[in-house]
């Protein structure tokens, strides 16, 4: 039985702050491969990028973890009903573990009850040294894991210096930039 586990984000774009958790998880539980999970779908999201332009930058950004692989589901949104079955049913004789946001976490909570299939898994949620606030004593259900950092970007401060083309930005990857670049993927032209 293996330890994995399935990183739920929308990974856009893909960030230090998203690898730099990862490798806490996978160091801190042992784990022996993390899939990396992009939500199909953004809903609320001013910078939409497709789901071919995230997968092609997750993998780049990827490339030099060897137990770090992307997932794909058929879901449009992560749910409880339908992607943590599918993650049970793709997994089932391993050690499951969630890696997720806050928000995610949330989201999740608020359509399900105490005794849901959520609470059937491991949680570790990646906070900011910012987030030390948040209760979740507050959330009902199993207490997750947390893992804090010290300077985990938010998707949008990435993306609007993308942007900006503000490439030196820290939180930055330069694989990201690199295919952000060629493919014209969150660029403005300035004249």
């Amino acid at each position: 039985m293996a330890k994995i586990a399935v990183y739920l984000a929308d990974f856009n774009p893909v960030h230090l702050g998203h690898l730099e958790f990862a490798l806490k998880a996978r160091d801190k539980y042992l784990l022996n491969r993390i899939y990396f999970l992009p939500e199909r779908n953004l809903s609320n999201n001013e910078y939409y990028v497709h789901l071919g332009h995230r997968v092609s930058m997750l993998r780049q950004a990827l490339r030099p973890h060897k137990n770090f692989k992307i997932l794909e589901l058929d879901y449009r949104f992560f749910t409880i009903n339908k992607t943590l079955p599918k993650i049970k049913e793709k997994f089932y004789d391993d050690e499951i573990y969630l890696l997720m946001d806050y928000k995610t976490y949330l989201r999740f909570k608020a359509t399900t009850n105490q005794n849901s299939i959520l609470d059937s898994f491991k949680i570790i949620l990646g906070l900011s040294s910012k987030d030390k606030k948040i209760n979740l004593m507050k959330v009902p259900g199993n207490m997750p894991d947390i893992i804090y950092q010290k300077n985990l970007m938010i998707n949008k401060q990435i993306q609007r210096a993308l942007f900006k083309n503000k490439f030196n930005e820290a939180g930055l990857l330069k694989s990201v930039v690199k295919y952000c670049v060629k493919n014209w993927v969150y660029i403005l032209i300035s004249d």
